[in-house]
């Protein structure tokens, strides 16, 4: 071994056993590791994003700027939720859409299971109050879905699963339930909610999306 290589590895064996370059080391793997990993951000709905009712933030479903769970969507736009046991787990949501066109105000959804396969066909949302499924107020929003027991909030859409796993929700404007139309809709109050009905318990973080909209 010449003389320049005997050199370079007495350096690297001194900095191998150095706790503080071994200290160093680690913490560079674990910040380049964060800037690798794209997070996928936690929310359940207006609760969390809005908790006070003069502060202004709605979930922006638009096809044409690629923004919000519409019908056929990029996967990091779906908003997914996992089911720990479906004998005893259920999916509840609820919203109020405001679009800029009131005559195009035709919401739908749709429910996907992870390989893909549709486990509820489209269906149409009213935007009348006391409906099922519509948020009549800031308060509806943050206290979640009536379920069980508990009452004081909104009456929910449900979903009640036949397997354990995950699914995506897809919210979307169209004519027919079809594809998505172009007409940019926000859900000005909305919440996702995955409980047990027998024992009224909410599990937090359960809804989870890389990409929220919100506006």
């Amino acid at each position: 071994m010449n003389s320049k290589s005997s050199r370079s590895a007495r350096y690297v064996m001194s900095a191998g056993q150095n706790p503080l370059s071994r200290l160093l080391l680690k913490s560079f793997l674990v910040i380049s590791l964060l800037f690798c990993i794209r997070p996928i951000a936690l929310a359940e709905g207006t609760a969390q994003v809005m908790p006070s009712a003069t502060n202004g933030v709605a979930l922006y479903i638009s096809v044409a700027n690629g923004s919000g769970p519409y019908r056929g969507a990029p996967s990091e736009n779906r908003i997914r939720f996992y089911i720990k046991d479906a004998a005893t787990e259920n999916f509840y949501f609820g919203y109020r859409a405001y679009d800029r066109n009131p005559s195009a105000q035709n919401i739908w959804y749709r429910i996907v299971n992870a390989s893909g396969t549709q486990v509820v066909a489209p269906t149409q949302l009213s935007s009348a109050n006391g409906t099922v499924g519509r948020i009549n107020s800031h308060a509806e929003a943050v206290a979640g879905p009536d379920f069980g027991t508990f009452t004081g909030g909104y009456t929910p859409r449900v979903f009640d699963p036949a397997a354990n796993g995950e699914y995506y929700i897809e919210l979307y404007v169209s004519t027919t339930g079809g594809s998505a139309t172009d007409e940019n809709t926000l859900l000005t109050w909305f919440d996702f909610t995955v409980a047990n009905p027998t024992t009224t318990t909410r599990f937090p973080g359960r809804v989870y999306c890389q990409a929220w909209s919100f506006i």
